[in-house]
């Protein structure tokens, strides 16, 4: 292989405000002898074809990487047909979605679930014109090395990648990602929008005060705008954070009627001139510029284990989340030294299991909200404190209209007290950890958790201004973990997969924890440890209502049977035909949440606005067409 030629490098940036990042590196060489054409059938006699759907849905590839058509393995070999998916255009001469389905074919076609990620590319060469359409043959060359080749339909050499070397895909490389604002043009709102600026303060009354006023206009129709004073910035106003997140969650609540904004202090904005048509619900102004929310990929680094010699106190470390990061900490990182703070401590269940992972386990009922009660702890510990994880939480679900200052209250506690108190009883500690355990709840809003966002919004904010400050601290904003791991837990199996449904899959117990220590040494305040089934940078933080209109207003059987359809795609029904016209919703499992996505979904559909008690008033499908065929007049 010639290896002298001349050198490059490979650059690039998500933005022109950021700096360029070298992503590889190679040399070239003069090309080799073209393949052969393709000669034998196609595919071989003794192919066998692997169903393509279940091959993706072990993976995370989005819809528009999901471009392998048809796919077949013959003995060590692979074979695939490839199509670029339709809408995906750009001028390439092989498009980068079509070379990763040529890629794709090998991982699909391997019987396990392990991915793998190509890092060494060797001799590719390109012979024919552009190409939308092509069929691949994947050759095995070696451990974790394939030779692929790319051909026309009609047999004719296309493109070749000589060797390709892979290598096991860490969770830190594919479920790591970090929030990012990015800027863009003011977008005039569409319609009229009220404006109303949320009340500042302390935590407390900040949040019920935005509580309160949410609900009294979210009641009344039209657009909303709430607007917070520095509740995204790098040193963020930590009750404003807290508003934001409960804020976010009542948008998702309210699709395409709440958009939050976030304006530097002092500053003014005009926010109908930015507000634009509802489909992004969180916009912050940054300097004079507006900015929406996106997520992307996480430069991960290498591991940086605890200091085995020093204590590490863990916060809920009796809970199912807790007690698993304390294994991995005696297991993984030889700590000695831990303090498993809980409120029923050593009469919590399985803490006598905890108690037998060494003599220097203690484990403590206490509550991590108490001041006096956790300094006198951190005091205590020997050896001296070194590293702290805030994984207590309590969950209390259920939809803005029924959400109270005291629920606030209840979520808020364990959470957002006791991660305050633990800031401030270590602050003078040189501690080389400082590990929060926050959702995806906070970061995009998840509906149905008002409380349970603002809270964790309150932890990445806390752990920004830590950083801030030159302290450690990194929020883990936590995707969805399988049932059995502690956070999985604490969901329903409706919400479970109301979840997935929106684009988020639950990740291991083995790879939380690998992502739990690829965050210790990252620079990030925030991390977003999740698993997506669709590309992380165009993840839009409004979960979609799956609906589009329907194209005239239908009546009588069609419309029940539209709603039916609803009705069974909310409840994960595969057959809607089995629920009955006067079957009311309660009795189909229907709780304040799936009644509210029906609301939403059936709102998109009609192209009107339901009212929140629109399915407790009219609690059957007949009731409902019935309803809806009195208030809207068919489209013209």
């Amino acid at each position: 292989m010639v290896v002298d030629g001349p050198r490059f490098d490979a650059y690039a940036r998500p933005h022109a405000d950021q700096p360029w990042r070298r992503h590889a590196t190679g040399r070239l060489r003069p090309p080799g002898p073209r393949p052969e054409p393709w000669k034998t059938e196609w595919p071989p006699a003794e192919a066998t074809e692997i169903d393509v759907a279940a091959a993706y849905e072990r993976h995370t590839y989005g819809p528009a990487f999901r471009a392998v058509n048809r796919l077949w393995r013959a003995g060590d070999d692979v074979c695939a047909e490839i199509e670029l998916p339709p809408g995906v255009g750009g001028s390439f001469e092989v498009h980068p979605v079509l070379l990763d389905a040529a890629v794709q074919a090998a991982a699909l076609a391997a019987p396990g679930t392990e991915p793998r990620m190509p890092f060494l590319w060797s001799g590719v060469e390109l012979y024919g014109p552009r190409i939308r359409q092509a069929r691949v043959h994947v050759t095995a060359e070696g451990p974790g090395t394939v030779g692929v080749t790319v051909f026309g339909t009609d047999g004719v050499p296309l493109a070749r990648v000589e060797s390709m070397v892979t290598k096991p895909a860490s969770p830190a490389d594919t479920m790591l990602y970090r929030p990012r604002w990015v800027p863009v043009a003011p977008v005039p709102a569409s319609e009229p929008v009220t404006v109303v600026e949320a009340p500042s303060g302390a935590v407390r009354p900040a949040t019920a005060g935005a509580l309160r006023l949410l609900q009294q206009r979210l009641a009344e129709p039209g657009r909303l705008a709430l607007v917070t004073r520095n509740a995204t910035g790098p040193e963020p106003d930590l009750a404003a954070a807290a508003v934001w997140g409960l804020g976010c969650s009542a948008a998702a609540e309210y699709p395409g009627r709440l958009t939050m904004v976030d304006l530097d202090p002092g500053a003014a904005a005009d926010v109908q001139g930015l507000a634009g048509d509802g489909t992004e619900p969180q916009i912050a102004v940054h300097g004079g510029v507006p900015h929406v929310f996106r997520v992307a990929r996480a430069t991960p680094s290498a591991a940086r284990p605890l200091d085995p010699a020093g204590t590490v106190l863990i916060t809920g470390g009796t809970g199912a989340l807790g007690a698993l990061v304390a294994r991995h900490l005696v297991r993984a990182h030889g700590v000695r030294h831990l303090v498993l703070v809980s409120r029923r401590g050593p009469a919590a269940p399985g803490a006598a299991e905890l108690a037998e992972l060494g003599s220097g386990v203690r484990i403590v009922a206490a509550d991590a909200a108490d001041p006096a009660e956790m300094r006198r702890l951190v005091e205590a510990c020997d050896p001296p404190l070194t590293a702290v994880v805030h994984s207590a939480a309590v969950v209390d679900d259920g939809v803005l209209s029924a959400q109270t200052p005291e629920r606030l209250d209840a979520v808020l506690g364990p959470k957002a007290d006791a991660a305050l108190v633990l800031d401030e009883v270590t602050r003078d500690l040189p501690l080389t950890a400082f590990v929060l355990f926050s959702s995806i709840a906070g970061t995009f809003g998840k509906a149905g958790q008002a409380n349970y966002a603002a809270a964790n919004r309150f932890l990445d904010a806390l752990a920004s201004r830590r950083r801030a400050a030159g302290r450690p601290a990194v929020s883990l904003a936590w995707g969805l973990w399988e049932v059995g791991t502690g956070l999985g837990d604490r969901i329903s199996a409706t919400a479970h997969r109301r979840i997935t449904a929106s684009g988020v899959t639950a990740i291991t117990a083995e790879q939380g924890l690998a992502l739990f220590d690829a965050a210790l040494a990252s620079p990030e305040p925030v991390l977003i440890p999740a698993r997506f089934t669709q590309p992380p940078m165009t993840v839009n933080p409004r979960p979609a209502t799956g609906s589009r209109p329907w194209p005239r207003q239908p009546a009588g059987a069609e419309l029940r049977d539209l709603l039916r359809t609803e009705v069974a795609a909310v409840l994960g029904h595969p057959d809607p035909h089995v629920i009955a016209d006067d079957r009311p919703f309660t009795e189909l499992g229907f709780d304040s949440l799936t009644t509210l996505e029906i609301r939403n979904r059936v709102t998109a559909r009609a192209g009107i606005e339901l009212p929140a008690a629109a399915l407790f008033d009219h609690p059957t499908v007949a009731a409902l067409a019935e309803h809806l065929e009195a208030r809207v007049s068919p489209r013209r």
